[in-house]
């Protein structure tokens, strides 16, 4: 299945953040696969208090679902989400790689 995209058709990369739910104690990021080609999801989390965090998903979330929930535990607000903050995946559509709390 990882393959498929790579080498035997002509698929695009696309992951997105879809939603943020923040409640105490914790949050739910919703990532979503638009593409046809599975990749890692690395992200970046910045704190109200501007504290950073890095995490990645699997490639291997995508094998099940085109969408993924993502569950952060921290008393901590979340002020920001960035997919790929590096710059280093050839995503086709960047306006929904990151979200700001507004």
């Amino acid at each position: 299945w990882f393959w498929k995209g790579w080498f035997m058709e002509n698929g695009n990369i696309n992951l997105g953040i879809s939603e943020v739910e923040q409640e105490e104690g914790s949050a739910i990021i919703k990532f979503v696969n638009k593409g046809e080609i599975p990749m890692p999801v690395v992200f970046k989390i910045t704190y109200d208090d501007d504290t950073i965090e890095m995490r990645t998903l699997p490639v291997e979330t995508w094998m099940r679902t085109k969408e993924w929930k993502y569950l952060v535990k921290s008393d901590k607000k979340l002020k920001s989400v960035e997919i790929d903050p590096m710059k280093v995946v050839p995503d086709i559509d960047l306006k929904d790689n990151k979200w700001v709390k507004e």
